[in-house]
């Protein structure tokens, strides 16, 4: 006789989130758009001979942005899984006396 397997139902029920599956790309697209930014900003001074003022502003707008575009992201996510959990609630309601 086959025994349901008690991790089937786990992942049926919290499945991973479908825009932040991997956790290091989620870091390296961190510290990529925070280099990318201080990069720029790096090539701007060596131009204008401002070092390292427009580097620093660089990295630093770059950093908070790509954190606002996450957490927007995950507050998405958070709508998403909330509408789907009501659903299925709606689809599955409680048994009564169980």
């Amino acid at each position: 006789m086959l025994r349901p397997d008690p991790d089937s139902h786990r992942a049926e029920s919290n499945p991973p989130r479908s825009d932040l599956q991997d956790p290091l790309q989620l870091g390296v697209t961190i510290v990529g758009v925070t280099a990318a930014f201080g990069g720029i900003g790096w090539w701007l001074d060596s131009r204008l001979h401002t070092f390292p003022f427009l580097m620093a502003l660089g990295a630093v707008l770059g950093l908070f942005g790509i954190l606002y575009v996450t957490y927007k992201r995950l507050r998405e996510s958070d709508r998403k899984d909330a509408h789907n959990s009501d659903l299925n609630r709606d689809e599955h309601p409680p048994v009564e006396g169980a």
